[in-house]
């Protein structure tokens, strides 16, 4: 009965995005969680959002409710002078991209390919089927989610770095991309919190690409230790793992080149997706 409980919570919180890309995702992590345990497939869930969402419609309509406009929740516009962390980190939650005017070459830049929305997609796919089927171990999970993030987005180095309680530290525990064994080696901080970029997106959950991370307000954040291991970093992003409130440890990949072109809303919710599939892989473990 708690499977079916949950089953239900996760899916009232995809209702909002009911027919938009974002719950396409949602599904996959659904199908991925509880389509073994409960007997259910991509079609039994869209027939089951499609009666909800009728049914919803139905009951708005009886209320005279259905035809009034959705209001878009905007965060204010004016600058923000205090120093809390989440005023620090507002600026750099991952959000909507101006689309790229002359899409020709294959890459941004910055590294990151035009095509990200598809390898982020497909790496996507992939590790959806690897929980699906059952026979995915672990580790091979985490390669994949690392794999696709790295790829994806055209990143220089990729790394998961987990809470190591017997040293007191958050670790990088496996990584990927240029010079990735010297730089895991050197990855590593302490749990104890610190006014720095790491534990603030830990402590307030959130994702995080930083386009430019030598901007001022960046810089101040970046600890020492991170300076010294990737003194060329110029974008990166921050992707922590939290599950009931108990951090985990958390992603994190760069580049040594700026990426003033951003993270558009789809792969955002590509990259979400990734994460999600990830937390509910180690939560089973």
């Amino acid at each position: 009965m708690s499977l079916v409980a949950s089953f239900s919570e996760e899916a009232a919180r995809s209702m909002p995005h009911a027919n938009d890309a974002k719950q396409l995702v949602d599904n996959q992590i659904l199908l991925a969680r509880f389509g073994t345990a409960l007997n259910l497939d991509k079609e039994k869930i869209d027939q089951l959002f499609a009666v909800a969402i009728k049914e919803s419609h139905s009951l708005l309509d009886s209320m005279g409710l259905l035809s009034l406009p959705e209001e878009s929740a905007t965060l204010p516009n004016e600058t923000h002078t205090g120093s809390s962390p989440q005023n620090l980190l507002n600026d750099f939650l991952m959000a909507t991209a101006e689309p790229d005017s002359q899409p020709s070459l294959a890459c941004h830049a910055s590294g990151k390919p035009i095509n990200a929305h598809a390898l982020l997609l497909a790496g996507v796919q992939e590790v959806t089927q690897m929980m699906g089927s059952g026979h995915g171990k672990l580790n091979e999970l985490i390669m994949q989610v690392l794999e696709t993030l790295y790829q994806g987005m055209g990143f220089r180095f990729a790394t998961l770095c987990m809470k190591d309680l017997k040293n007191n530290q958050y670790r990088a525990r496996v990584a990927i991309g240029e010079h990735h064994a010297a730089r895991q080696a050197g990855f590593r901080f302490s749990v104890i919190s610190a006014h720095d970029i790491f534990h603030l997106a830990i402590k307030n959950n959130a994702d995080l690409m930083i386009a430019d991370a030598t901007a001022t307000k960046i810089h101040e954040l970046l600890p020492a230790w991170h300076r010294e291991l990737l003194p060329d970093t110029r974008s990166f992003i921050v992707l922590p793992l939290v599950i009931q409130e108990k951090p985990l440890g958390l992603l994190y990949a760069d580049r040594s080149r700026l990426a003033p072109e951003g993270v558009s809303a789809d792969e955002t919710a590509l990259i979400k997706t990734l994460k999600g599939l990830l937390l509910a892989a180690l939560n089973s473990h």
